[in-house]
Order: structure tokens, then sequence, then C-alpha cells
């Protein structure tokens, strides 16, 4: 027979080994819970401090040591610059928008804002490719403007950039008003003389526009403003008349360059220096006439 004291110093050790496993099961549940609620906080903790540098001397540091840390400090740099570079071109193209959102009302005509998507290196001056086509409204013939940065004296905010000369449905060709093929019938403002923009050239760099068949018979002054006369002369791509016309009055170009020349002794040509930085171009405005006010030909 067992002794009593025998039995009850077995029950004894058989609770206290149970109360010490069902501590070490609730220990273990414990960890695990908590660890896996605070980890979305520890864990940043924990990286950065893996990020962090050895709190180290310099003069107790080794060679890899300071290697290491100069090539982490250079990552770390080139990531700040380039979160800084990607802000500064978010806020640049944001104060594009809201200096173009700044146009003033042109009666009979509503503005489409569009991008320049592609550009020929080959062809810099001359034409673009912008995001916007016939689906908003766009025609062969639509004026296109752009913000201007230096006004000097004219007070004019936009410039004419030039025509569009062809469409698809989400895009457009611009045919600039340096190029060849974007005749625009213009007035000198000083003179009131009016005569046709026949295209320009490129002088290191710096493009300039000619006007030809001006009268003879008025007085030029340097620098004085050329603005777009309201009429357009019928060509391929579109036909005018001066009721229905695709050009507003009133759009600035830019200001005579030098002095004006005698052709012939019959009419006068002038140079021009236009308005637009086409180097900086990025965004631009389109000009669509209301209520029909350009005729296409077939």
């Amino acid at each position: 027979m067992i002794k009593r004291k025998t039995i009850i110093g077995i029950v004894l050790v058989l609770a206290l080994l149970s109360t010490v496993l069902s501590l070490q099961i609730f220990q273990n549940l414990f960890y695990k819970t908590t660890t896996g609620f605070f980890r979305p906080f520890i864990n940043p903790i924990a990286t950065s401090e893996k990020n962090t540098y050895s709190s180290k001397p310099l003069s107790e540091k080794t060679k890899d040591e300071l290697i290491a840390e100069l090539i982490q400090q250079k990552k770390t740099n080139d990531r700040q610059l380039a979160r800084l570079e990607l802000l500064n071109s978010v806020k640049n193209d944001k104060k594009r928008l809201e200096d173009l959102l700044k146009i003033r009302s042109i009666p009979g005509y509503k503005c489409i804002f569009a991008q320049i998507y592609l550009r020929d290196p080959a062809s810099w001056y001359e034409h673009f490719s912008i995001n916007q086509g016939s689906k908003m409204g766009i025609k062969p013939g639509c004026i296109v403007l752009s913000k201007i940065s230096n006004t000097g004296k004219n007070n004019y905010n936009f410039a004419v950039v030039g025509r569009i000369s062809k469409i698809t449905p989400n895009s457009s060709q611009v045919e600039t008003i340096i190029g060849q093929n974007c005749n625009l019938s213009v007035i000198i403002e000083d003179a009131q003389a009016a005569g046709i923009l026949k295209g320009g050239r490129i002088n290191n760099a710096s493009p300039s526009i000619k006007i030809a068949y001006l009268p003879l018979s008025k007085n030029y002054k340097t620098k004085a403003a050329v603005l777009t006369s309201g009429l357009c002369r019928e060509s391929e791509k579109t036909k005018c008349t001066p009721t229905y016309h695709s050009t507003p009055s009133g759009l600035f170009i830019g200001n005579i360059l030098g002095r004006v020349k005698i052709v012939n002794n019959l009419n006068a040509e002038a140079n021009v220096t236009p308005a637009v930085d086409f180097d900086a171009l990025k965004y631009v405005i389109v000009l669509i006439p209301e209520n029909n006010t350009i005729r296409t030909t077939e």
C-alpha cells in the first residue's frame, strides 16, 4: 500500500508540472499575439536601425566600413535627388497649365488644351504633333497658341505658334509659323500695314519670320508688334472669306526685327522675331471656331 504522504506528494508534483506547462503555453501564445499586433510598428523601427550607420567613432572605423557608409549615403542622396526632380517637374507642369488657363475669352472660339507628344529633331522648328484630334472638334486650319514668358512692352500673354495641318481622331500635326506652309495674313500694329507671313529661317538657333507684300507708303518702326489681321487666304486645307475665317484678329505673333526692306520698288518685306520660345514648347492651346466658322474643301 502506498502511503498517504506519497500520494499527496505525487499529486503536488503533477499539479506543479501542469502549472508550468500552462504558463509556458500561455507565454508562447501571448508572445505570438503581441508580436503580430505590434509588428507594423516594430518593423519600421528595426528597418531604420539596420540602415543607420555604425555608432563607432570615425577613427575606429575600418576602410571597408567607411566605403560602405559612403556608398549607402550616395544611394540615399540619389533617391532624394530623384524625388526632388520629380516634384519640380510636377510643379513646373502645374504652373504651365495654370498659365494656359489665364487665356482671355475669344468670341466665337473655344479653347482646347493639348500637349506636344512627338517632335522630330530634324524639323524641330517647323512642325510637331499634339495629343488632341478630330474627336475634340479640331480641324485643319485651326490656330495654335502658346503662353509666352517675356511679354516686354507688348502686354500680350499668348502668341501664335502655327496652324493645324493634319488630323487624326486622337492627334494633330501643327505647322508652325516658321514652316513654309503656314501663311497668315498679319498687320503691323503701329503702321496699320497688312502683309502675308511667309515662313521663316533659323540663324544661330534664333528663328525669324518674313512678312511679304507690305505697302511702301507706310512708316515702319523697329520692334513694332505684329498681329493677326483676322483674314486668311484660300488654300488646299481651308477656304476662308472675310465673314467665315479661321483666324481671330489681334493675336500676337512677334516684333519687327531690324529695318523694313523695299523689294523691286513695288512692296516691302520685314523680318519678325517670334514671341514664342519654340525650344521650350510643351503645352499649347488650339482655337476651335464655333458655328462652323471654318469651311473645309473635300
